[in-house]
């Protein structure tokens, strides 16, 4: 529990900081959020018995977004992530959500 709370101040310690830019704070906040979301599609899909595919996508999401995100802000790559996150969600992630969905 003490290292969730840990983890938990550290984010919004970052979040805080003014000495970052604003564009690079926003992009870590809506990349926990997406992570956050997958988790949860996720839980859900376990739920409603989804096919062993797409669960296992989910669960490779969920592994690659948390060691993306850690080494993005432990690193300071932030411009490189834009673009490596941006095309893993729309060329990567999605289409294979599409195809192990059927």
């Amino acid at each position: 529990m003490k290292y969730l709370k840990k983890k938990t101040e550290s984010f919004y310690n970052f979040i805080y900081d003014s000495s970052l830019d604003i564009k690079d704070r926003t992009f870590v906040v809506f990349s926990v959020l997406y992570f956050i979301a997958v988790v949860a599609a996720l839980v859900v899909g376990l739920f409603l018995k989804e096919p062993l595919m797409s669960t296992l996508t989910s669960l490779g999401v969920v592994v690659v977004s948390m060691l993306l995100l850690n080494i993005i802000i432990r690193k300071g790559l932030y411009k490189p992530a834009k673009i490596v996150v941006g095309f893993i969600m729309i060329f990567v992630f999605q289409p294979a959500m599409f195809i192990t969905k059927v």
